[in-house]
């Protein structure tokens, strides 16, 4: 998302992981074409990694948000799983 000057936008889950931003929705799995203005069905609300600011980029109340992606801020975790090349 760094690539934007907004802080989200409409994006589908893989033009978000390229993106490395987080993926938000809303908890009910409702439209959030009210939000993004975007009335394709496989567009969520694509967040920069750190945006806390705007309601429906928190993981709280109504949205649900995945972690960011490798290589946002608070992704470290994530690195060993993604990269260990093992198969599970």
């Amino acid at each position: 998302m760094a690539d934007y000057s907004e802080p989200y936008r409409a994006l589908d889950c893989t033009e978000c992981i390229q993106a490395q931003g987080k993926m938000c929705g809303k908890k009910d799995g409702s439209s959030v074409i009210s939000i993004t203005g975007s009335s394709n069905p496989g567009h969520g609300t694509c967040c920069k990694a750190d945006n806390v600011s705007d309601d429906h980029c928190k993981d709280e109340g109504d949205y649900v948000c995945s972690p960011p992606v490798l290589g946002s801020a608070g992704s470290a975790d994530l690195k060993d799983v993604l990269t260990s090349g093992k198969n599970m």
